[in-house]
């Protein structure tokens, strides 16, 4: 028996060959809510989807298929649920795969054209999820400052997942990245419905600031390239 643990799955023309290879051959897929559904339909017609609940790691589990893959993504899993589900399935007898996808950050930036990287000018980024963490913590934000001042990108991930104050979280992070960046840093935005759009710090803090955070996901800031565009989708 084989559980196989597909990584980054929001998205599934960032799946690469050797993924969709082992849904084509599973028996049962279980599958993130927000896991890209036309992922599915590369399984056998036999296969069972089903989409993950708390539920389906009970005490007594029924698990009999031979071939389980798990399809999990970067909103609503955690490495720590990863991790608790490869030992679920190893202690019923499985043997553990784990194929870790094309990330989706930067399958997203370069879909649409955003660097996060220039050579000789800022190679490496750092990423921040706002899900596993408190910004309010003085030692994050000693952290987020020394990112801001040096010449590397900041990817930002659901900037307002699981927060009662969404605007002060999202805005003490924006203020503080504005005190050593550009007014007209470039930014990307992403939102969960697929749209993206291209703006910059100065209007993200004071332009269309509600339509974006209805459904950002992500955002990506890249201080060493510069922007004219104004945030619309």
């Amino acid at each position: 028996m084989k559980f196989t643990l597909i990584k980054n799955t929001l998205v599934y023309k960032f799946s690469t060959i050797k993924a969709i290879k082992q849904i084509k051959e599973a028996d049962l897929l279980i599958i993130d809510p927000f896991t890209d559904h036309k992922l599915a339909t590369y399984a056998p017609t036999y296969c069972t989807t089903l989409v993950k609940t708390s539920n389906l790691y009970s005490s007594r589990p029924r698990y009999t298929q031979k071939n389980i893959v798990r399809l999990t993504e970067e909103i609503s899993s955690t490495k720590k649920d990863e991790l608790n589900e490869l030992i679920f399935f190893q202690k019923l007898g499985y043997e553990l795969k784990i194929i870790s996808g094309i990330s989706i950050i930067n399958g997203i930036s370069g879909e649409n054209n955003f660097p996060l990287t220039i050579r000789g000018r800022n190679e490496s980024f750092w990423v921040y999820d706002f899900a596993a963490s408190n910004p309010f913590e003085t030692i994050q934000l000693k952290q987020l400052k020394t990112i801001a001042m040096r010449p590397v990108s900041l990817v930002i991930l659901h900037p307002d997942k699981n927060s009662n104050y969404p605007n002060e979280r999202i805005n003490a992070i924006m203020a503080l990245i504005a005190q050593h960046r550009c007014s007209r840093t470039a930014i990307l935005v992403y939102s969960i419905n697929g749209t993206s759009a291209h703006t910059t710090l100065e209007d993200l803090m004071h332009g269309q600031q509600e339509d974006w955070r209805k459904n950002c996901i992500m955002l990506v800031i890249n201080p060493c390239a510069s922007s004219g565009r104004t945030l619309k989708f």
